[in-house]
């Protein structure tokens, strides 16, 4: 996003954040790649390491699959760390409106990565 696609009928914080979110989650991604020191740590810490950025790739790929509404909203809770009651000023929603497109997302997140529980055995 850039200022051109900034449409003045809208909230600027709205578009801000937008713009703050997706820097956020690219720097994420970039940071998930990094290759590991010259001196890395054992082999288990390395596998341990691969695993966890393989569970970050698959619930990245699942929040982005979200429906826009719910995936700003899931974004800005719990990356942002946002109140509900924040989340709901910024994107100019009634905050039970913020709280369902929340309970929506979970539910689909749930779905999305009900596999990897299951491989895991954690259920």
């Amino acid at each position: 996003m850039n200022l051109s696609q900034f449409d003045p009928r809208r909230a600027f914080s709205t578009w801000f954040y937008r713009i703050a979110t997706n820097a956020a989650i690219d720097w994420l991604r970039r940071r998930s790649r990094a290759l590991p020191p010259a001196d890395s740590p054992p082999q288990e810490t390395v596998l341990h390491a691969v695993a966890a950025r393989d569970m970050a790739r698959r619930v990245e790929q699942a929040v982005h699959e979200l429906p826009e509404d719910q995936r700003l909203v899931f974004v800005l809770r719990h990356y942002q760390g946002l109140a509900y009651g924040e989340i709901a000023m910024i994107t100019g929603s009634p905050e039970g409106t913020v709280r369902s497109r929340m309970h929506y997302a979970l539910r689909a997140l749930r779905e999305k990565l009900r596999y990897i529980i299951e491989e895991d055995g954690c259920s």
